[in-house]
């Protein structure tokens, strides 16, 4: 352990000494009580296709303010710059600790020239929950995945090599993306065909399982960072949700008269709809009743299975009611019942109406989350202004009215919320940074991938109105920054075909963040996630999984007080294993221990405290140069 006075100001002179590099206050380093790190081997793929473990030393630094320094030697891609702030911020999550109570570093080594993508953010996202909780790392298991912003772990390539790596090096555990477990990989093939040179390229699939066994490693699927960080620690995720009994009631009973109302709305649209297309006459006529006929049997449908499944079909529901809008505005149109302008008028009005109806003092995600949806429906209305193709206006007045009625459901929704948000600047930036830094996560990611989707677009949208939110210091930072971690989320399962396999695992995922309460916010996108997957429906399970994720994770980062209890009822979370599957897989090294939080061992050498300076100082450089020069990875594995 340092004592005050020489030691310490010797070390510093001497840092400030070599490095005169005057982007960071050295000495600063050292004002930190606690000090925890650990060493973790990546794997990962070199340019010429080989197999490699990469030295990752990560540490954790109290008191700290949310910082998250990196440095690699020689140098990596910026993509896995920004899987370790991810990490750090899913771990301190996971860990139930706040993330700008602490500083972290990320320390790369490796053999290659490069190391490729974003493919340890699963392993520092571990290695990070693991240093906060005060828990050891089995060094016998590692993994390869990729970190969602949802903690969920995505998939990634390179998986033979790596294991192959692995098991070279002694690992008797590897951990993948869960879905990975039959790899196909590239064989490159050259044969003479008379005078000419003959290469092609096939794929080969092997079972990553029966391929471990025969390298003597326990290959194990993994879906999310609680179910690796059993593998390396066996801390046990299990939790469960205790939700007050009113406000269960509360929430399905919002969600049936919620359906009541937005149903006589659509029986009004669809009935004028179908008047002015019989008025329309013709093949456009015929074609919008045919339309309005299917529409009516899609309704009658929902209507029958609403006492089951209320949630379910109330949000379905809203989908029906945009295209009864639809019909309706285009019907109006085509009759000459109405102009353009009368159209416009009327959304701009109906918007401003409800901007006045649903206006709230209260500091809550739900209100922030109504104000968002709000701003939403003006931007789709904004995008109805600037257009002058008619179908593009019909989609966006429409889309601008659904969420109209989609805040209208979230106003009833916060009646039965009593959690209050944080109002100060310092929660706004936090959850502000992690926003625009998990969007800016996805958007290159994809972009490598060459995968971006349409719903990382409408996130682009969001961030403009996140933007505006921040320099106003609003509290729709919170409810705006939740629908953008949740479409950035979605986005990355839409493009890596990952959605389906996802909602089924919903419970464990959520328990990760979740205290033992949840707000009624929570609660209706949760039920959401359980009457989508019980209807087999993995596009809405995915949607409400990702909301209700991005809606725990702002309200664990701002909340400042713990809900209202009453008789509750409870969602159990599990990741489905066993205790006795961890000892077997991880060895003996695997511990109980009581969760200890802001503890941590004393900094007590010269080596960790200088390779901190040289990796803070170190991150600052790096990030000035990939500014200026583009870098070739290993391999996006």
């Amino acid at each position: 352990m340092f004592e005050r006075g020489k030691p310490r100001r010797v070390l510093a002179t001497l840092i400030l000494l070599v490095l005169t590099v005057p982007l960071i206050s050295v000495y600063a380093l050292f004002e930190y009580s606690e000090v925890k790190s650990a060493t973790i081997y990546a794997p990962a793929v070199s340019s010429s296709g080989q197999g490699v473990l990469s030295k990752i030393t990560l540490a954790v630094a109290y008191p700290g303010s949310g910082r998250v320094f990196f440095s690699a030697l020689p140098y990596t891609e910026v993509e896995t710059q920004g899987a370790a702030r991810l990490a750090a911020y899913i771990a301190s999550l996971v860990a139930k600790v706040e993330f700008s109570k602490y500083d972290y570093y990320v320390l790369v080594e490796s053999t290659v020239p490069l190391i490729g993508g974003p493919s340890a953010g699963g392993l520092m996202t571990v290695g990070f929950t693991a240093l906060l909780l005060n828990f050891t790392l089995n060094d016998a298991v590692t993994m390869t995945g990729m970190i969602n912003p949802d903690g969920t772990i995505g998939p990634v390539g390179g998986l033979k090599e790596k294991l192959e790596a692995a098991a070279n090096k002694g690992i008797r555990t590897f951990l993948i993306p869960a879905g990975q477990r039959v790899y196909s990989y590239p064989v490159y093939e050259e044969y003479r065909r008379g005078v000419f040179i003959i290469r092609r390229t096939r794929y080969v699939s092997v079972d990553l399982v029966e391929y471990g066994k025969g390298l003597g490693v326990d290959v194990v699927e993994v879906y999310s960072v609680g179910e690796a960080l059993y593998y390396f620690t066996g801390l046990n995720t299990t939790t469960s949700i205790a939700v007050p009994q009113s406000t269960l009631d509360g929430v399905l009973s919002t969600a049936r008269e919620f359906h009541a109302g937005l149903l006589n709305k659509i029986t009004l649209l669809s009935g004028e709809a179908t008047s002015l297309a019989g008025r329309l006459g013709g093949y456009y006529g015929y074609s919008y009743m045919q339309a309005i006929s299917r529409l009516n049997q899609t309704i009658r449908e929902l209507t029958g299975a609403v006492d089951r499944h209320p949630v379910y079909v109330t949000y379905q529901l809203l989908s029906a009611y945009r295209s009864a809008l639809e019909y309706y505005w285009a019907l109006r149109l085509l009759t000459g019942a109405s102009t353009v302008e009368n159209m416009l008028d009327e959304v701009n009005n109906t918007i401003n109406k409800a901007v006045g109806e649903f206006y709230s003092e209260n500091y809550t995600l739900e209100s922030s989350l109504v104000q968002a949806y709000l701003h939403a429906a003006w931007l789709y209305y904004s995008n109805a202004m600037n257009t002058t193709e008619l179908s593009s206006r019909l989609e966006y007045v429409s889309e601008a009215l659904k969420l109209v009625e989609l805040a209208r459901l979230h106003y009833e929704l916060s009646t039965w919320n009593c959690t209050p948000l944080s109002s100060s600047l310092d929660k706004l930036t936090e959850v502000y940074s992690h926003t625009l830094g998990v969007y800016t996560y996805t958007s290159r990611l994809l972009r490598e991938l060459n995968a971006e989707t349409s719903v990382l677009d409408q996130a682009a949208g969001y961030v403009e109105v996140l933007n505006y939110a921040y320099e106003s210091k609003s509290p729709l930072v919170y409810g705006m920054g939740s629908l953008v971690l949740g479409y950035s989320s979605l986005a990355i399962h839409s493009a890596l075909g990952t959605a389906s396999i996802v909602p089924g695992k919903w419970a464990g995922l959520a328990g990760l963040y979740a205290s033992r309460e949840a707000s009624p916010l929570v609660v209706y996108y949760l039920q959401l996630v359980v009457e989508a997957v019980t209807l087999g429906d993995s596009n809405t399970g995915i949607l409400a999984l990702t909301t209700a994720i991005a809606l725990i994770q702002v309200r664990s980062t701002a909340s400042t007080t713990t809900l209202c209890k009453s008789q509750e009822h409870e969602y159990g979370f599990s990741t489905n294993i066993t205790t006795s599957t961890v000892k077997e897989s991880a060895g003996e090294n695997t511990r109980t221990s009581t969760v200890q939080q802001d503890k941590g061992v004393k900094l007590e050498n010269i080596e960790l405290a200088l390779v901190l300076a040289l990796a803070a100082i170190g991150a600052v450089t790096l990030a000035h140069v990939l500014t200026r020069t583009k870098t070739t990875p290993v391999t996006s594995r």
